[in-house]
């Protein structure tokens, strides 16, 4: 029973005994610690020096965007603009094709085997990018669009980096010029397809009123006309009515001319016992102060006394008027209708809308769209050149380090060593003591 208590007991892991064994095996701890930090010492040394190039950049200056808003199709802010710069900036594949296109990549990973695919996400890494203004977590809502931006880059050479980061900002300018200038000539060309487009329909919708106008006209001088011809041959019928009527009046006053054997005109007056007869004539001893158109005057008003005019009178009278073919020679109210008819029908206005040739001049609306697109068209046929951000701070040859990571490796690789070291004199320590009771046991043995 106190065997086995006592090998239970040497199984055990004693932290005191630990100590003291690393204390005992400190040379060979120290030995195996400064070994390998003298050798991780000249390993980093031997590296080459890592240099940490930046640059700033803020968003553009006024006389730079006022080149562009001079241009009233083109409407964007500073803001907007800067924003569209920072995107192009930060895009990966922005910074891959200006690291191909420029032949960065041997100088940038001199004698490095990787695929080219590789040391282009590689560069990418390198370049790091921070907001500067507006500050982070100082403004309340939606985040600001960035104002300033701080590009970092490090590399072996600074020169290389410094050429780097100012052609870089540069060459993004570019495609952010380019695509605005895309867009100011795209946007100015459809600005005047539509002007066109809009004169084209003024002219259409004028063409369209000016034969609804000339529809409306004819159709109005149509019903004018229309009326006026009714009224024309209500007058011929009437004309003609009376015509008939007074032809009647002269066959009855003949016949009783014919009777009465009244050839020629006679000055006796009528003595029948009409209501009308009393207006007619005054047969007194004053035929001296009455004339003979008086009294046919009088015989006309009263048709009891026509036959006093004489058959051959009478007769002529008859003829005449059976042979007229048409009463409107004498009607003067007909010559009046026939003038209004033919002004409606030579409507002046009707004829110059028939007649117009072009309603151009005519488009209320058509000078101002003119002067709008006289306006585009004198714009010039590209952008003036203009920048999309300004420089703070441009890239230079500071000789700045970037921060190494040599320290902490040294540290981390000494610590490893130390341990690793203190492992291994306990294992040989723990080696040394069961040799140690191997040999004793062998002894009591014997």
């Amino acid at each position: 029973m106190t065997e086995v208590k006592q090998t239970s007991l040497s199984n055990e892991i004693d932290l005191i005994d630990v100590i003291i064994t690393l204390v005992k095996s400190w040379k060979l701890i120290f030995g195996i610690v400064l070994i390998v930090g003298i050798s991780t010492y000249f390993i980093l040394k031997s590296q080459p020096k890592l240099f940490t190039t930046s640059l700033i950049v803020n968003s553009p200056k006024e006389n730079d965007f006022a080149k562009i808003t001079r241009n009233s199709i083109i409407k964007i802010s500073p803001e907007y603009l800067f924003q569209t710069y920072y995107k192009e900036l930060i895009s990966p594949d922005n910074f891959k094709d200006f690291i191909k296109e420029n032949n960065y990549l041997e100088k940038l990973f001199t004698d490095d085997s990787r695929t080219e695919e590789e040391l282009l996400t590689e560069a990418a890494k390198l370049l790091k990018f921070e907001v500067i203004l507006p500050v982070a977590g100082k403004t309340k809502g939606a985040p600001l669009p960035p104002q300033r931006v701080r590009l970092t880059y490090n590399s072996h050479s600074q020169a290389n980096a410094v050429n780097l980061l100012n052609n870089y900002t540069f060459h993004t300018n570019k495609i952010v010029t380019s695509t605005l200038s895309s867009m100011y000539v795209n946007l100015k060309s459809a600005s005047l397809v539509d002007l066109d487009e809009k004169i084209e329909l003024l002219k259409i919708n004028a063409k369209s009123e000016r034969m609804f106008e000339i529809t409306r006209k004819e159709s109005l001088n149509s019903e004018k006309i229309k009326t006026l011809e009714q009224e024309k041959k209500a007058l011929l019928d009437e004309a003609k009515a009376k015509r008939e009527t007074k032809i009647n009046r002269y066959k009855d006053a003949l016949n009783i001319a014919q009777k009465l054997q009244i050839k020629k005109y006679s000055d006796t007056s009528d003595t029948s016992d009409t209501s009308d007869t009393s207006d007619t004539s005054d047969t007194s001893d004053t035929s001296d102060t009455s004339d003979t158109s008086d009294r046919s005057i009088q015989l006309q008003q009263n048709p009891d006394t026509l036959y006093l005019k004489g058959s051959d009178y009478l007769s002529t009278q008859i003829d005449i008027l059976s042979s007229r073919k048409d009463d409107a020679a004498y009607l003067d109210s007909l010559s009046s209708i026939d003038k209004q008819i033919h002004l409606i029908q030579n409507d002046q206005s009707l004829i110059a809308l028939k007649n117009r040739k072009d309603d151009t001049p005519f488009i209320k609306q058509l000078p101002q769209i003119l002067i709008e697109k006289e306006k585009l068209a004198s714009l010039n046929k590209d952008l003036p050149t203009f920048s999309s951000y300004s420089v703070f701070k441009k890239a230079t040859l500071d000789g700045q380090k970037a921060m190494s990571k040599k320290l902490l490796i040294f540290t981390a690789v000494n610590f490893l060593a130390f341990i690793f070291s203190g492992m291994l004199a306990i294992f040989l320590n723990a080696l040394k003591e069961r040799n140690y009771i191997n040999c004793k046991n062998e002894g009591e043995l014997k």
